[in-house]
């Protein structure tokens, strides 16, 4: 498959998608989805480690567009841990459900939708440091953060691909607490090791990252 017959599929898959879809959360523009799947898919083959709330919708997407997917639902995990600890406290580091039993340099790219909110800031570098020692060189990352306000502390957002500029937004019926809000000294100081990234700050608030190591 040429990377012309991917975009031109990546775009039938939207629609049909788009189409289908239930009309439940809210859909929201994206500044670095696209470039993300254009990197993914100058590649043969390339593989995708997926670190937030399963989506069949999404996986469907990328295997469709020539691309190996793997997921680990970390915070599924850790709101299970946190829910059957009674909610008292918060999610320590030995605790937290971030280890990424993968070998190093082995993913092409990673996401990591709002997954940085639900963890502290030691954490967070914890985890991102083993997404960098599992991603190839020059490999990406896409991270989503939350905005200061106006969100809910305690709930979990689904990220469904329904174009290559839209997500939706779906609200899940998991409970985790948020723990930390992120500024951009923090956004800037778990990215320092990467070779390079982008912020955007979206029309919802919500910071997107794209990074490459």
């Amino acid at each position: 498959m040429t990377n012309d017959q991917r975009r031109t599929t990546m775009s039938e898959v939207s629609i049909s998608r788009k189409e289908g879809m239930e009309r439940e959360g809210q859909i929201h523009s994206t500044a670095v989805l696209k470039t993300f799947i254009k990197e993914m898919t100058l590649l043969q083959k390339s593989l995708i480690l997926d670190l937030g709330c399963i989506c069949d919708s999404n996986i469907e997407i990328f295997t469709h567009l020539g691309c190996k997917v793997f997921v680990t639902d970390l915070l599924n995990a850790n709101a299970r841990t946190w829910t059957n600890s009674g909610g008292m406290g918060e999610i320590g580091v030995d605790e937290a459900q971030i280890d990424l039993e993968y070998p190093e340099n082995l993913f092409d790219g990673i996401l990591l939708w709002d997954i940085f909110d639900h963890f502290g800031f030691e954490e967070a570098r914890l985890l991102i440091n083993n997404a960098r020692r599992i991603l190839k060189d020059k490999g990406w990352a896409l991270a989503l953060f939350r905005p200061a306000k106006q969100t809910p502390f305690n709930t979990i957002t689904r990220y469904r691909i329904v174009s290559l500029g839209e997500i939706r937004y779906e609200n899940l019926p998991l409970i985790i607490q948020r723990s930390k809000i992120y500024y951009n000294r923090d956004i800037t100081d778990l990215f320092s090791d990467f070779s390079s990234y982008t912020s955007y700050i979206l029309k919802n608030r919500w910071r997107e990252v794209i990074a490459r190591k």
